[in-house]
C-alpha cells in the first residue's frame, strides 16, 4: 500500500469571504451576550463603561456602523489597486496569493464584524420594554466603542500590509515559500543514489485506454480509490497524466488492464478512475510544485521584457528559484506506487521529475537572458547551487547539460569580451560544482 498525500485545508476555509463571514456571525452571537449583562453602581470598572443615555448610544452606533462601510468600501479599492498592480507588474498568476492573504482576510472581518455589531445595535438600544424604560446594554455599547479603536488599529496595518504585500521581495518570497512547503508535503522522501523502486513498465499495447471525462488541470490522483479498483477488478493501472498536464475531454488519462490479459469492466473503471482524478479549471502550488516554478519564471520573464528591463528584478527571482531547484534537487520525484497485499504493483501514477522542473526554468529564461551578462550569471549561480544540494550524480548530469546550453547562447548573444569573461569564470565554477558534486576553491 501506499500513504495517502495530506491534504491542505479546504478551498473555503481560506477564501476571501469565509473568515468575514465568521466574524460577522461572532459579532451578533457577543451583541447578544452582552446586552444581557447587567453592571451594578458600584462595578470596579464602571469608569471604562459607556455612561450615556440611550439616545447618545443609538448616535454612537450610527456613527460607527456609518464610518465602518466606508472603510470597508476603502480597504475593498486598495486590494483591487493591489491585485491590478501585482497581475501587471508581475504575473496574473499571482492573484492567488492576494485573494487568500491572511491579513487581509483578517482586516476584512475586523471591518464587517464592527460594522454588523453596530448595525445590530441600533435596533435593541433605546426600545421600550415591558416596564416602560429604554433599553441601554451598557456593555454591549461599550463593546462597539472597543471595536471602533481596533477597527482604526487594523486599518493602520492594513495600510503599512497592503504597501509591503506588493513589494517584489515579498512576493516572490512568498512564492518561494508556498513551493518549498509544497515540495515538503508532496514529495517527502530523499533522493536516492540508485532507485530501488520497481516500475510497471510499458502498458501493453491491448489494454483498456481510461479516458477523462471533464476538461482542466489535472491537480492529483487519489491513490487510495485507484488501489481499491485494482484490486476489485484484478486490474493494474498506469496513470498517463502528470500534475499539471491539462487534458480534454476524452484524452487518455490512464491505461488499465488484466494481467492474465482477459476482458475488463471499462464502464465501471472509467467511472471510478475519473472520480479518483481531481481536475480543477487552474493550477495549484498546493498541489503542483511546477505552478510555483511557472510563477517564478513569469516573474523574471517580465522583467526582461523590453517594455520593463528590469535584469535586476529577473536576477531576484532567479535566487529564489535556485531555493526551490534545490530542495527539489534532495527529494525523490519517483513514480507514486499502490501495491496488494501480496506486494504486487498494482498502480501505478507519475511524478514530473526533477530533470523536467530543472529543463523548464532553465530554458525559459536562457533564452531571454542570453544577452544580459547579469542574468547569465545568475542563472549559472543558480545552477552551481542546485548542483551542490545534496543530488544524485544523475541529476548534476542534468544539470551539467543546462550548463552548457546557457553558455553556449550567451557567447552567442554577448558582444562584450569583459561581460563574456566573467561569465566564462561562472561557467567553470558551475561545471565544476555539477561534475564534482562541491563548490570550486578558485576565487571568483
Amino acid at each position: 500500500m501506499s500513504e495517502p498525500r495530506r491534504e491542505t485545508a479546504p478551498d473555503f476555509l481560506r477564501s476571501l469571504w469565509f473568515m468575514p463571514a465568521m466574524f460577522v456571525a461572532g459579532s451578533l452571537l457577543a451583541g447578544y451576550a452582552l446586552s444581557s449583562i447587567e453592571i451594578s453602581d458600584d462595578f470596579l470598572l464602571s469608569g471604562l463603561i459607556f455612561s450615556g443615555t440611550a439616545e447618545n448610544a443609538r448616535q454612537l452606533l450610527a456613527v460607527i456602523s456609518g464610518t465602518m462601510i466606508t472603510v470597508t468600501g476603502l480597504v475593498f479599492v486598495l486590494t483591487v489597486i493591489a491585485l491590478q498592480i501585482a497581475s501587471t507588474q508581475f504575473s496574473p498568476r499571482l492573484l492567488r496569493f492576494f485573494l487568500r492573504d491572511f491579513g487581509t482576510r483578517l482586516v476584512l472581518s475586523t471591518f464587517v464584524a464592527t460594522f454588523a455589531y453596530s448595525l445590530a445595535g441600533l435596533f435593541t438600544v433605546g426600545n421600550d420594554v415591558n416596564n416602560g424604560e429604554e433599553f441601554l446594554p451598557q456593555i454591549a455599547v461599550t463593546g462597539a466603542l472597543l471595536l471602533a479603536l481596533i477597527s482604526v488599529g487594523m486599518l493602520v496595518y492594513y495600510i503599512q500590509h497592503i504597501t509591503n504585500s506588493i513589494r517584489i521581495d515579498t512576493v516572490i518570497k512568498a512564492v518561494e515559500e508556498s513551493t518549498v512547503q509544497s515540495i515538503k508535503r508532496l514529495l517527502p522522501d530523499p533522493v536516492k543514489e540508485s532507485p530501488t523502486t520497481p516500475s510497471l513498465g510499458d502498458a501493453p499495447a491491448d489494454s483498456m485506454i481510461v479516458p477523462i471525462e471533464q476538461a482542466g488541470y489535472v491537480q492529483d490522483f487519489d491513490l487510495e480509490a485507484l488501489g481499491r479498483l485494482a484490486v476489485s477488478e484484478g486490474i493494474i493501472i498506469k496513470v498517463r497524466a502528470k500534475i499539471g498536464h491539462h487534458l480534454v475531454d476524452g484524452n487518455a488519462v490512464a491505461f488499465a488492464w488484466k494481467p492474465d490479459g482477459g476482458s475488463t469492466n471499462a464502464e465501471a473503471i472509467t467511472d471510478a478512475v475519473n472520480k479518483a482524478t481531481l481536475i480543477k479549471v487552474e493550477r495549484r502550488t498546493d498541489h503542483d510544485v511546477g505552478y510555483g516554478l511557472r510563477q517564478l519564471i513569469d516573474v523574471a520573464m517580465r522583467a526582461m521584457a523590453p517594455s520593463v528591463n528590469d535584469p535586476y528584478t529577473a536576477v531576484q527571482a532567479i535566487h529564489h528559484l535556485a531555493v526551490v531547484l534545490a530542495a527539489l534537487a534532495r527529494v525523490s520525484t519517483d513514480n507514486r506506487l499502490w501495491f496488494d497485499d501480496s506486494g504486487d504493483v498494482r498502480v501505478s501514477v507519475p511524478e514530473v521529475p526533477f530533470e523536467q522542473h530543472l529543463k523548464t526554468v532553465s530554458s525559459h529564461l536562457r533564452r531571454s537572458a542570453a544577452d544580459r551578462p547579469r542574468v547569465v550569471v545568475a542563472l549559472l549561480r543558480m545552477l552551481e547551487s542546485v548542483a551542490v544540494a545534496g543530488t544524485t550524480p544523475s541529476r548534476r548530469q542534468a544539470i551539467a547539460e543546462e550548463i552548457e546550453l546557457v553558455m553556449h547562447d550567451a557567447v552567442r548573444e554577448i558582444k562584450q569580451p569583459a561581460d563574456l569573461e566573467y561569465a566564462r569564470i561562472m561557467y567553470d565554477a558551475a561545471l565544476h560544482a555539477a561534475t564534482h558534486g562541491e563548490v570550486t576553491h578558485t576565487e571568483r
